[in-house]
């Protein structure tokens, strides 16, 4: 290794920016912040690009992969042995890669002599079959296996016979956001005193928002100044086979129930601070997933470690994750009947425990726990 070479060469494996999905934006903050916690770290990006996606990546991106390209991920892999790299972070998720379940990732671990670390962002409770062994055989190929969450780890032994030995659980990042006033912070969005509940990211049919519309009719009841804001453009798959029939669909059910004029649908791509702007001016962040074994999601981690004392109020949160997160966590579908009251009294009870459980996970604190 010549004068200023990276001591540690880390090559990461996953989707990337400027593609427009949330796996592409952890690898680069995950890539981003491994750099900046020290200059002799050195990443370099194999990117995954979907079917029919165009990219003009940035240039530490060295290689791409095409999804369906079966060929591709053997000739990747060579690419990263030669590299130089020392290490490989691959993010999984099942839908980024070709193949029945996803199973070309195989062909990429089978070839790599390099040592993996596999973070997977999805662990179902009931897989099929294929799922099952995809995951089993990542297990044996890679050095570990990294879940954001105890219940992810849980799964993976309940549900994939994975070796507890095999995993370790490393929370998602929050990134440091200053403290601002939120009567200030939710004027930016045109809410003078109401409530205002936000759900954040691309949109489709699993996001789960018809759920959250169905519960307003007796929120607004009680609230007439709420409003509910769902920030997100369509999923690009999404728009590629159905175009934008699903959030036409809400649009028109949230007519239906009278409730139009309480729900914000901004239609578009945001930057981490345009979210952050959201987070900081909600009143709560509500994430209906209909898949349960959607465990981790990051606009949630970002609001955990976003508020600070006194400012936290509430997360209403699906039933996997208020597992985990009991001291701020109102499942979706218990929210029958809701008043005031109840989800206030369960934080205003906890907030000290919402600041201590999320300020440990600022981004330095995860670079250091990814570097043990």
């Amino acid at each position: 290794m010549s004068v200023g070479d990276p001591a540690l060469s880390i090559a990461f494996v996953g989707t990337y920016t400027p593609r427009r999905c949330g796996i592409a934006t952890f690898t680069a903050t995950l890539s981003s912040a491994v750099a900046g916690a020290s200059t002799r770290v050195g990443p370099m990006i194999v990117a995954i690009t979907d079917p029919g996606g165009q990219y003009e990546y940035p240039s530490e991106v060295g290689y791409e992969i095409r999804q369906g390209s079966r060929g591709d991920y053997a000739r990747a892999a060579e690419f990263i042995n030669y590299s130089g790299a020392q290490l490989v972070s691959l993010q999984h998720e099942r839908g980024i890669f070709g193949g029945d379940d996803g199973v070309y990732v195989l062909d990429l671990l089978a070839v790599l002599r390099v040592p993996t670390i596999a973070t997977l962002h999805t662990v179902l409770q009931k897989p099929s079959k294929s799922q099952r062994l995809v995951v089993q055989r990542m297990a044996g190929h890679c050095a570990g296996l990294v879940v954001m969450s105890q219940v992810a780890a849980d799964l993976l032994g309940s549900s994939y016979d994975v070796s507890p030995a095999r995993v370790r659980v490393i929370p998602h990042g929050i990134p440091e956001m200053d403290d601002l006033p939120r009567p200030r912070c939710k004027a930016r969005f045109g809410v003078a005193g109401g409530p205002m509940l936000l759900t954040f990211g691309l949109l489709g049919p699993s996001k789960g928002v018809e759920v959250v519309l169905r519960a307003l009719p007796k929120l607004t009841a009680e609230f007439p100044d709420l409003r509910y804001f769902v920030v997100g453009a369509t999923h690009p798959h999404i728009v590629r086979r159905h175009g934008e029939a699903y959030r036409t669909a809400l649009e028109r059910e949230a007519e239906e129930l009278g409730v139009r004029g309480n729900v914000v649908f901004r239609d578009q791509f945001v930057t981490n601070e345009e979210l952050y702007g959201y987070l900081r001016a909600a009143d709560i962040l509500v994430s209906p997933y209909h898949n349960e074994a959607q465990v981790m999601s990051g606009a949630l981690s970002y609001a955990k470690g976003g508020r600070r004392r006194g400012r936290f109020d509430a997360v209403l949160a699906r039933a996997g994750a208020a597992r985990q997160w009991t001291w701020a966590a109102v499942p979706v579908r218990r929210q029958r009947g809701t008043g005031r009251d109840p989800p206030r009294a369960v934080v205003f009870a906890d907030r000290a425990r919402a600041h201590a459980f999320g300020r440990p996970r600022i981004h330095p604190a995860i670079r250091v726990a990814a570097h043990r």
